[in-house]
């Protein structure tokens, strides 16, 4: 997909971020366990967490999150809005890479919840057939993904949850810490599995 922002490129990210690893961890999890499918050869789903400086994210168009290293993130470490249409991403990473298309949706998030460190968003075909039958907020309306819409629009659905569906376009589980957020997307995936979806 076209990205909703220009992705500015700062400099190289020479020393990778000391969550790089575990973050990796849960991208293998999620890969593992199909909630992030392969989509037009790149696989679907973006999962960050929180730095000192911004989040460090999943590249755009990675085309596995099963096998992938401490520098194959991008650390975001400013995101500039403009009216409702425009933004600019500034970024570290190793050269070629540029932060996912949800990244103003994950900015979004950090910035109405100072409580969340991870943000992981996945694909799960069991959850969005499950839909309301988990007992879990679903959007009520389908945005286009990777506007600045849609990132509010999901932020502010988040504001009391830490777990939602976004219409037609997979989930969003967020939390405290890396593992706080992966396992409530398993354990609503595994609830998903288990009504028979």
């Amino acid at each position: 997909m076209r990205h909703q922002f220009e992705p500015l490129h700062r400099d190289l990210w020479v020393t990778p971020h000391p969550e790089a690893d575990r973050l990796a961890a849960w991208c293998a999890a999620f890969d593992r366990e199909g909630l992030t499918p392969d989509v037009g050869g790149a696989s679907a789903g973006n999962l960050s967490v929180r730095t000192a400086r911004g989040f460090l994210i999943t590249a755009s168009r990675t085309a596995s999150k099963r096998a992938l290293v401490a520098d194959d993130f991008v650390e975001v470490i400013r995101v500039e809005v403009f009216g409702t249409a425009r933004g600019v991403v500034h970024f570290h990473a190793r050269a070629g890479l540029v932060p996912s298309s949800d990244t103003l949706m994950h900015h979004a998030i950090y910035c109405a919840r100072t409580d969340v460190a991870a943000v992981f968003h996945g694909h799960d075909p069991s959850v969005l057939a499950a839909g309301t039958a988990l007992g879990v907020p679903v959007t009520g309306r389908e945005t286009p993904y990777g506007s600045l819409e849609d990132a509010s629009e999901t932020a502010r659905e988040l504001a009391g949850h830490d777990y939602i569906i976004r219409k037609n376009h997979g989930f969003v589980a967020c939390g405290r810490d890396l593992d706080h957020a992966g396992r409530l997307a398993l354990a609503v995936h595994l609830r998903a599995r288990a009504l028979g979806f």
